[in-house]
């Protein structure tokens, strides 16, 4: 179940990924992930101030699909509100930046993987941090 924990992943959902393909892919689908989620951040900001609404929704979108292929289910809850809401509702737009910072930021990233590494490495351990 995803966590409702500001930079949350759920590692029930990070645990099926690694069955599928094993820690590279796990590795290579979280750099992709920032990646990508780092640029629709920046093209969120951008259509919000140009009032760009179709752009505020693609960006919502794009954020919702990948925040659920990765396991970040509070980013994917608040994209899905910002994209619903066509960039309308700012306290949704606010969180899902305070979200990204948690999930997104090199710390977040680190733990995320080191926390896929050392589950793989010995499965007795916590997968939790």
């Amino acid at each position: 179940m995803t966590e409702n924990r500001p930079g949350a992943l759920d590692e029930a959902h990070i645990a099926k990924l690694r069955a599928l393909g094993g820690d590279a892919f796990v590795k290579n689908l979280w750099k992709m992930f920032v990646e990508q989620t780092t640029r629709r951040i920046a093209e969120l900001r951008e259509a919000m101030t140009a009032g760009d609404r179709d752009g505020v929704v693609r960006a919502a979108h794009s954020i919702k699909s990948s925040a659920g292929n990765i396991g970040a289910g509070r980013l994917r809850e608040l994209a899905e509100r910002v994209e619903l809401g066509g960039g309308e509702d700012g306290g949704a737009v606010g969180e899902m930046e305070e979200e990204w910072e948690g999930v997104g930021d090199a710390s977040a990233a680190e733990r995320g993987l080191s926390v896929m590494t050392n589950a793989d490495e010995d499965p007795s351990r916590p997968t939790a941090s």
